[in-house]
């Protein structure tokens, strides 16, 4: 429902990260003749978070901007290095938000509290590089383990009208204090 500036249901396509590929390498030094695998591992990809912002009244924002997606893990290298991993991208909504799944309308979560943090999709995991794969009978292994995929969803935001949020300790002292005239 959109009234003016004020949006209080919005549908998401959010996509995790891929992980990255393991690497394939060979170990290889001037005086060093057979040095062996030391492929790196790739690296995980991003996370979708959804963050909460007391600061944040509505879903506006979400008007226009309807796709989000995190970064890629980068692949892994020589000498045992690990790839990147890929940016995470938060996405941050008022209190009182429930947060559905669009195919099944099961809520996922609902964001209540000030400095809550969900993660909705995880970022895919990276592949295992060639170092991993050594063995006595097999001192050369010549494969590495690709990425696994990222998650793609859709989401519905919806904005709670009726948050009620636990009073602070003045609050409660003021209230106690007028209880007690009374």
């Amino acid at each position: 429902m959109t009234e003016g500036n004020f949006v209080d249901y919005v549908k998401l396509f959010v996509t995790s990260g891929n992980g990255g590929k393991g690497s394939i390498h060979l170990h290889r030094e001037k005086f060093i003749t057979k040095g062996g695998p030391d492929g790196g591992d790739g690296g995980r990809g991003g996370h979708v978070i959804i963050k909460a912002n007391k600061q944040l009244w509505t879903l506006y924002s979400f008007k226009f901007k309807k796709n989000f997606s995190a970064g890629h893990g980068g692949d892994g290298s020589k000498n045992r290095s690990s790839g990147n991993q890929g940016e995470d991208i938060f996405i941050e909504v008022p209190l009182g938000t429930v947060i559905r799944n669009t195919e099944t309308n099961d809520v996922l979560f609902e964001i209540t509290d000030e400095d809550q943090k969900e993660i909705i999709l995880k970022g895919g995991l990276g592949g295992r590089g060639n170092w991993h794969f050594k063995s006595s009978t097999r001192q050369t292994p010549r494969y590495a383990q690709p990425g696994t995929e990222g998650i793609s969803s859709q989401i519905t935001l919806e904005l709670s009208l009726i948050h009620i949020s636990e009073p602070t300790r003045p609050e409660r002292i003021s209230y106690a204090v007028f209880c007690l005239k009374k």
